[in-house]
């Protein structure tokens, strides 16, 4: 696919409405899976486009970084670049470091989210083809409240079956944190051994956490899809 470029308008912060972008992780190197993950078919549409694709049709999302690596040639990405908002609200970043850990790539989203003067960060992964608008919904609705009652989190997290999962929120008290993190450390990590203020939400639908990591779990889901 040619190299897509995207623009956006400037954006503007309001005194009263906190600034949510949305840090999209597309960059890994799918070693588990053996081939590249996001260009896999799924329900008419590549594996990495679904997730960016819900995110798209968001308002509550000001802006969206996509954070790739330098040499992928984004066929994954085609569809969603016919939806209406993707121009006017994506960004594709490149991770030159992305191959040396998870880490890497999240940075990448952070110093792009600081460019804005984000209030917050919404993190997701692009092999999570299920996340749903309500789960996502419910994690910008909880922090929208503690912003209006001045309250300071440094995240809101996903919760299932008393384990964090992605998608996770950041605020930008938690962002300098986020930019010490080393290798394939990722957030969760970085929450689980800070002592960080922050909310819980706690879903019950499984199917919007299950990512594809190996060619044994994407077949396994196909069957499942389609049974």
């Amino acid at each position: 696919m040619k190299r897509v470029a995207c623009s956006s308008a400037p954006l503007t912060k309001s005194p009263t409405k906190p600034l949510i972008t949305a840090i999209y992780l597309a960059a890994g190197l799918s070693r588990r899976m053996g081939k590249p993950k996001l260009d896999l078919p799924f329900h008419g549409a590549p594996l990495g486009a679904h997730a960016l694709r819900t995110l798209l049709d968001m308002d509550e999302i000001q802006h969206i970084f996509l954070i790739v690596r330098p040499d992928d040639p984004l066929d994954w990405l085609l569809p969603a670049t016919h939806h209406p908002n993707f121009r006017v609200k994506t960004t594709l970043t490149p991770s030159p470091k992305a191959h040396l850990g998870q880490s890497h790539s999240l940075r990448s989203g952070i110093l792009a989210a600081q460019t804005i003067n984000a209030d917050a960060a919404l993190i997701l992964l692009a092999d999570q083809p299920f996340v749903s608008r309500d789960l996502l919904h419910e994690l910008l609705q909880r922090y929208r409240h503690d912003y209006n009652q001045a309250i300071s989190p440094h995240y809101v997290a996903s919760c299932h079956k008393d384990i964090l999962r992605p998608p996770i929120l950041l605020t930008s008290n938690l962002f300098p944190n986020i930019l010490e993190l080393e290798g394939d450390e990722g957030a969760r990590r970085l929450l689980k051994k800070g002592s960080w203020q922050g909310s819980l939400v706690d879903w019950k639908v499984e199917r919007d956490f299950y990512d594809i990591d190996t060619e044994e779990a994407y077949l396994d889901l196909l069957q499942r899809e389609f049974e």
